[in-house]
């Protein structure tokens, strides 16, 4: 991904926050995947939870293993009342120095809006000042509204949407023989896009949106945020 950085450019450091809600994050361990596991099992069985969650076996084990790993920091975020509002992983990068966030979800059941922005921007405070990563990466599955909303729930908090990966996700696979079958299932999965012939026989494939931000457009997102207030301030006292 070096060519994002050469795209974008630079600027200089801020840490002020404009319109957010204060987060607390707190490490996922096995220990706390215990007390919370069960809540974290409503939340991806939860209808209104984006569809590509789904993937994740819904068993607290199989939940317990993915976000308990040497090479994810998975966090819960937690208000200023102490409930929890969402979770998420930061993956290591294999090469590089861009981490890839991981499976967010945001508690389905919070009554108040603005959660889900203001744990994402916690995230990459933590993961660009914390984690000292210089840019963080995210897929987002394409093919139903869920995740036409999705990819605008991250663009309104500073990413930018960098292209669509095709074929980048398998969901289904059938033998040589199996063609009808695959492209019936084309038609049965809302994130399904085509059936393709590979070597092996048939693979029924979604599309992905690749997103990302690096340290400097955070801060320039942020910076802007202190601007606008600002002149509509200046604005006023000038009527």
């Amino acid at each position: 991904m070096a060519e994002i950085f050469e795209r974008r450019g630079e600027l200089g450091s801020s840490s002020e926050y404009i319109g957010f809600k204060s987060v607390r994050l707190v490490e996922l361990n096995r220990q706390m995947v215990d007390v919370y596991g069960s809540r974290l099992f409503d939340w991806f069985v939860n209808p209104n939870v984006a569809p590509h969650l789904k993937e994740v076996p819904q068993t607290l084990d199989n939940i317990a293993t993915y976000y308990v790993s040497p090479t994810l920091h998975a966090f819960l975020g937690f208000n200023e009342r102490g409930e929890a509002i969402g979770v998420f992983g930061l993956r290591e990068p294999e090469d590089g120095n861009m981490c890839t966030l991981e499976r967010f979800v945001v508690n389905p059941h919070l009554t108040e809006s603005g959660w889900g922005r203001s744990m994402l921007q916690e995230t990459m405070r933590y993961a660009f000042d914390g984690l000292g990563f210089d840019g963080i990466e995210l897929n987002v599955g394409m093919g139903v509204p869920n995740d036409t909303r999705t990819v605008n729930f991250y663009e309104a908090s500073g990413f930018y949407a960098d292209g669509l990966l095709e074929n980048a996700k398998v969901i289904a696979s059938f033998t040589e023989d199996e063609e009808l079958l695959a492209r019936s299932t084309v038609a049965a999965y809302p994130e399904a896009r085509r059936a393709v012939h590979t070597s092996n026989g048939w693979e029924v494939v979604a599309d992905k949106t690749h997103m990302s931000i690096t340290r400097s457009e955070w801060e320039l997102y942020h910076q802007r945020r202190r601007t606008i207030p600002q002149l509509i301030s200046q604005t006023v006292m000038s009527r």
